[in-house]
């Protein structure tokens, strides 16, 4: 957990110095320069940063960046990959690109997005964070920025760390132990390094906490649970939605739902070992041989709430022993003979009326004889919440590794230029191990043993399967607390997934400049770069034949296995052109530029670039603009995947008349809707006129469930790249009437074209049947082709083959645009120390995101919600000071997060659940580092308190946004919901 970090600072250019400076590397640039700004904006988080702040996951000091948002935390549970990310600006995850030494590390799926785990935090020298695009000098993926790990690579001695953290509400506790080891040798003309490390964190639930305890409706701030409840729930065609009693008599619902909330985590446990080692060895005057080989694994367990049926559909037999003659009669409506035809579930049935025929009163009769009895059964929607099998856990595992090795050095026939060839191989495995769904076909088959015609002999907890484990699984689905221990056992699933991503990466790059021969007159020499890279990322998964099989399990979906590759061969370069030095009003003016050109086997050739310059007109203040086209090819995941069905967020279908919200209470529609509904896939027997010509119509189709509907998911092999346009003008202004001081100013726009999406459940269905974007009613348009509804229901819930149709497309726009601050001061106190003050704060001007032509723009600058996901906050900022004074330090950092309110105001009744407050938290440190006593020499103790006042969450509910990212009634990954910590911190170097 990060503690009191201090804001991520920029460290300026120096000034020029009687000494010519060593030349470095800066992230955003290969070209050598001898100060450390580049002309994109980059937030450097130093080594001394991540001390403070007792860094165990360099995530959560990233993601506390203003300019970050959240990705994969540990507070997310439902849909937790098991891995830690980094999403910049809030342009998801796939569009920042993460490096360690400026080198690609591999991800740990085929969207190639890497896990943040696997980077060994006490060997960070520093965090350079890149905004903006920057593909023309990293390649793809680097629409969004990049976010360079620097390693150190001249560590000598041993170094022991432990760090322990401690919730105070109790709950959580985290251990964390590492030991660094290295030096130089072959008389100093190498030096070696490993790194072994242990971590340990401890899940909470959001049953300790009173704030998530129980789940809250967003709009109107009461009670909120899922519709499958423990009791067993049915969809009748007569009657509604019923709930079954004890002694298997049915009943109205009522208001009855599901605390889910207990069973789910703030925070996901974690156990984590990593081992790192770095290797330079100076070989001549001009070859250095370097290495790094890295591993980790990774154990990340998420807990969601027992399984259930979600009212799948299934039959339920007529003479089952666990149905009363009241439940029969409700189930099974006296019958007369008549015409054949389908319920509103798609079961035959016979008709008492012919004038009824198809319309939600048919009666039933399932064989047509006149009569109802034994060997009779009927599907429908069944609910019911098996909490006798217990919590659904997700075990994933990762093991990642990585090898690195290169020659670099100078040219020794081209004096100035210098040279860098390395090869890289890593490969990650993933498994996941989902334990605690149920079978359907399980589940139907304990339903089919409780008919007397299937078993005469059946008793409740008789013989009825000899297949079960146990020689009986005669279960009553029907009533609180009915099934029992051998029933539970026999209909539990467990399913797996195994996921193998390499990388490989071969590149070689040459820098130098073109000496004193080439040059514009009175500037320094021209700096180039450029290089060639060939890289190839392949990803297999291997899901068993239940989790490939629809219907097979019910909470945990289905999944298909996905095996490709894809290989990149590129070229680039840079120039930077030194114009005008030290004349009149001009101390520097330079030019930049770059280029890069990529080949791909699935895209074809793809194209970045980059135009800029610098402007110092004294040497106090330089100006810099750089504008950046990059570009972001389709990963594996996005161009292979398989017809996957699936489930996607929703509020609700437009032809459903069993909403959630109204209790199953039928909905009116008006004709162009029934019609519409119709004509995309719905039986028009589901359709009841409320009186002839009325134009008010009544239906029994099923609404969503849980607050998600079926969705059918693929890859598409046509995409092609998405491309972006950044352009930033800032300046860095280091006053010398005040030594010590840095600010820092930079304007942003990021604009993206063809991003790579699919449509939302919600887009599809309020525009396919939105009177004022369909007018006519076309069954054909475009987002209309999207629904494929089950033919005998029309529902887009239960059946997995039929839903939405939601594959990837270069459909959409994205577009943010603020203004990034900073200052850093240090202030010289003399024998009473020093003082570091640190300022870095973000203002988002505009955060737009429109999914294609045929939909409105979404602004969600200020709101979130299911649209907008999580909370873009227009402003944001963190201000640390730390207190320098012999041998001790003390410090504060203070996080504000402006307010913002849910994006669809109007739905909201409450007082709470709809709006943000401003958000301020304050975290401090205390350390020690003696010097003057001999026994403690090399000795540093710190404590650390998160959260000071110990400060609750804001409370919006449990439909305020995504279900990864909206949970226990707040926003996990955003604010904090573990309450006050102290973390104690003990380092030993010898």
């Amino acid at each position: 957990m990060a503690q009191d970090a201090p804001a991520a600072q920029t460290v300026p250019a120096a000034a020029p110095a009687a000494s010519q400076p060593e030349e470095i590397v800066v992230t955003g640039s290969r070209i050598k320069r001898p100060d450390v700004v580049a002309n994109s904006p980059v937030a450097i988080v130093g080594a001394e940063e991540l001390e403070l702040s007792a860094t165990v996951n360099v995530e959560d000091i990233i993601r506390e960046l203003p300019q970050a948002a959240p990705g994969s935390t540990p507070g997310m549970n439902n849909g937790n990959p098991g891995v830690a990310t980094v999403n910049l600006r809030g342009l998801d995850d796939e569009r920042t690109l993460v490096l360690i030494d400026g080198k690609r590390f591999v991800g740990y799926d085929s969207e190639g997005i890497v896990d943040l785990n696997n980077i060994p935090a006490p060997l960070i020298e520093r965090i350079d964070v890149v905004t903006g695009g920057a593909s023309a000098v990293y390649g793809s993926d680097a629409i969004a920025g990049v976010v360079n790990f620097v390693l150190k690579d001249d560590f000598e001695g041993v170094q022991f760390d432990y760090d322990y953290t401690n919730a105070l509400r109790g709950g959580e506790n985290t251990h964390n132990i590492g030991i660094t080891m290295g030096g130089n040798f072959a008389d100093e003309r190498g030096n070696a390094a490993i790194y072994v490390g242990w971590t340990q964190r401890d899940p909470v639930s959001q049953g300790d906490r009173v704030f998530s305890e129980s789940a809250i409706d967003t709009g109107s701030g009461g009670p909120f649970g899922s519709s499958t409840d423990t009791q067993g729930a049915i969809d009748t065609p007569l009657d509604g939605r019923l709930g079954f009693l004890q002694n298997g008599d049915l009943a109205p619902r009522g208001a009855r739902r599901f605390n889910f909330n207990p069973f789910n985590l703030l925070q996901v446990p974690e156990e984590r070992y990593q081992a790192t080692g770095i290797v330079h060895y100076d070989l001549g005057e001009y070859v250095t041989a370097y290495g790094r080989a890295t591993f980790a694994q990774t154990q990340v367990d998420s807990i969601i709430a027992p399984s259930g049926t979600f009212f799948s559909e299934l039959a339920v037999p007529f003479d089952s022993i666990f149905l009363t003659p009241q439940s029969q009669a409700l189930l099974y409506p006296a019958a007369g003979s008549g015409l054949t035809q389908q319920d509103v579930f798609g079961n035959p049935v016979c008709f008492n009326d012919p004038s009824l025929n198809g319309t939600p009163f048919d009666v039933l009769d399932t064989d047509c004889s006149g009569a109802l009895g034994v060997g009779d059964s009927a599907k429908y929607p069944l609910g019911r919440r098996t909490v006798e099998v217990g919590d659904r856990i997700t075990r994933n595992r990762t093991q990642a590794y990585q090898v690195l090795g290169g020659l670099k050095g100078d040219l020794p026939w081209l004096e100035g230029w210098s040279y860098d060839l390395s090869f890289q191989h890593g490969r990650t495995e993933l498994s996941r191990i989902f334990e605690n769904d149920i079978s359907k076909s399980r589940f139907q088959a304990v339903l089919d043993a409780s008919s007397l015609s299937a078993n005469p002999t059946a008793v409740d907890g008789g013989p009825c399967l000899p297949s079960a484990p146990t020689g009986c699984v005669l279960g009553n689905f029907f009533g609180d607390n009915n099934l029992n221990s051998d029933t539970a056992a026999f209909i539990a699933l467990q399913i797996n997934e195994e996921i193998y991503t390499t990388q490989d990466v071969i590149m070689f790059t040459v820098d130098g400049d073109l000496g004193e021969s080439f040059h514009v007159p009175g500037a320094s020499p021209i700096g180039l770069a450029f290089g060639l890279e060939w890289r190839r990322t392949k990803s297999d998964s291997f899901p068993d034949d239940c989790y490939q099989t629809p219907d097979c399990s019910i909470g945990f979906g289905s999944t298909t296995s996905v095996r490709a590759k894809q290989t990149s061969k590129e070229v680039f370069g840079e120039i930077l052109i030194p114009l005008l030095e030290e004349r009149a009003f001009v101390h520097s003016l330079t030019f930049e530029g770059g280029y890069r050109y990529a080949d791909y086997n699935s895209i074809g050739g793809i194209s970045a670039y980059k135009v800029g310059g610098e402007y110092s007109p004294f040497e106090e203040l330089r100006l810099r603009i750089l504008y950046q086209n990059a570009v972001r090819a389709p990963n594996i995941f996005e161009l292979s995947q398989p017809l996957t069905p699936t489930l996607d967020n929703s509020v609700g279908d437009p032809c459903a008349g069993f909403a959630e919200a109204n209790n199953a209470v039928p909905l009116p529609l008006d004709t162009y809707t029934r019609d519409l509904c119709v004509a995309t896939g719905s039986p028009a027997g589901l359709f009841a006129e409320t009186a002839p010509g009325s134009g008010v119509w009544i239906t029994r189709q099923t609404d969503v469930i849980a607050g998600q509907i079926n969705s059918l998911s693929s890859g598409n092999p046509d995409l092609k790249e998405e491309t972006s346009k950044t352009l930033t003008i800032g300046g860095v202004y280091q006053p010398s009437w005040l030594e010590g001081m840095t600010i820092q100013v930079d304007w942003y726009r990021v604009e993206i074209d063809d991003a790579i999406t699919n449509f939302d459940a919600d887009v599809i269905l309020s525009n396919c049947y939105n009177q004022a974007v369909n007018p006519t009613g076309d069954p054909n348009q475009q987002l209309c082709a999207f629904v494929q509804r089950n033919p005998l229901t029309g529902g887009l819930v239960g059946n997995p083959l039929y839903g939405l149709l939601q594959p990837e497309s270069n459909i959409s726009t994205l577009e943010v645009s603020g203004i990034d601050f900073q200052a850093d001061y240090t202030m010289d106190l003399g024998n009473s120390g020093r003082i570091d003050f640190g300022f870095l704060g973000t203002y988002l001007e505009k955060h737009d995101d429109r999914q294609s032509v045929l939909t409105p723009t979404n602004k969600c600058k200020g709101l979130y919600g299911p649209v907008c996901n999580s909370p873009n906050n227009s402003v944001g900022f963190q201000q640390r000071t730390t207190w320098y004074v012999g041998d001790f330090y003390m410090g504060y950092r203070w996080r504000y997060i402006r307010a913002t309110d849910f994006e669809d105001a109007a739905s909201v009744v409450s007082d709470t659940t709809g709006h943000i407050p401003d958000i301020h938290y304050v975290d401090a440190t205390l350390g020690w580092e003696p010097s003057d006593i001999e026994a403690l020499s090399g000795f540093r103790f710190q404590i650390a308190v998160d959260n000071v006042f110990d400060q609750d969450p804001p409370i919006v509910g449990q439909s305020a946004g995504p279900t990864d990212q909206n949970s226990g009634n707040t926003f996990p990954g955003q604010f904090d919901t573990i309450g006050r910590a102290l973390t104690v911190s003990l380092s030993k170097k010898f």
